[in-house]
C-alpha cells in the first residue's frame, strides 16, 4: 500500500470529537481490522501472531468501552482514561502491523 493510501486511511479513522463518538471510532477501527484480516489470509506465522495480538487489544478496548458505558459517574473519569489508553494502543498496533505489511509487500514487489 502506498504511503498516500495509508495516510488517507489513517485520516479516515480520525474523527473530529464533535462529529464522531468513541463508539463510532471503535466501530470504524474494528471494520478496518476485519478488512485487513481478510486481505491477509495468507500471512506468515509471525504476521498471524501480530494479528492475534491486535485482536486481543481490540477485545480489551471493546471491554473497556462497555465498562465505560455502564459505569457509575464516580468511576467515569478513571474508566474513560483507561479506555482512551486501550483505544490508542489498539490504533497504534493497527498502524504498526499495517505499515509492516506494506513494507513486506513492497520488498516482494521489487
Amino acid at each position: 500500500m502506498a504511503n498516500e493510501e495509508m495516510k488517507d486511511e489513517k485520516n479516515e479513522l480520525a474523527c473530529e470529537s464533535s462529529s464522531c463518538t468513541m463508539e463510532e471510532k471503535l466501530s470504524k477501527l474494528g471494520a478496518k481490522i476485519d478488512e485487513f484480516a481478510a486481505k491477509s489470509a495468507e500471512m506468515k506465522e509471525d504476521a498471524k501472531c501480530k494479528l492475534d495480538e491486535l485482536n486481543e487489544k481490540r477485545q480489551a478496548a471493546m471491554k473497556r468501552f462497555e465498562e465505560l458505558k455502564t459505569s457509575a459517574p464516580e468511576a467515569l473519569a478513571e474508566l474513560k482514561s483507561g479506555f482512551e489508553k486501550s483505544f490508542a494502543d489498539l490504533q497504534q498496533a493497527f498502524e504498526d502491523i499495517r505499515e509492516a505489511s506494506a513494507k513486506a509487500k513492497d520488498k516482494l514487489a521489487s
